[in-house]
């Protein structure tokens, strides 16, 4: 059994012991928790700001709630403990899908210096 010092380490390990991963943000930059979640097939949880909501496509992906607002959060974690296994693993694979294509490295890369060629034009 690991250690939780391994764990942090290993946090590939971390998401696959998780059902779902929930980022209840009041703000947030870009969200890399929720990638990484997608990116090993976990369904994710998000308050609907700005940036999670570019990433979480309500239930689609996993499942956005209003910031701030304990009581949509706690419906949303009441949903989804009574939805089967099959239901959250195909949201998974959507998160996968998206964070592996949209998100992907060498598209992240390619935008970034399609940024970088916009502002010194």
């Amino acid at each position: 059994m690991k250690t939780h010092l391994e764990f942090l380490y290993d946090m590939v390990a971390v998401y696959n012991m998780s059902d779902a991963v929930v980022l209840p943000s009041l703000w947030e930059g870009f969200p890399n928790v929720l990638l990484e979640a997608m990116s090993v097939g976990i369904p994710v949880i998000a308050s609907d700001i700005v940036d999670n909501r570019k990433i979480v496509f309500d239930g689609v992906n996993g499942y956005l709630f209003q910031s701030n607002d304990q009581v949509g959060l706690s419906t949303i974690l009441e949903k989804i403990t009574g939805e089967g296994s099959e239901r959250l693993s195909g949201m998974g694979e959507e998160g996968r899908s998206i964070a592996r294509g949209r998100y992907a490295m060498e598209n992240m890369v390619k935008a970034y210096e399609n940024l970088y060629i916009e502002c010194v034009r």
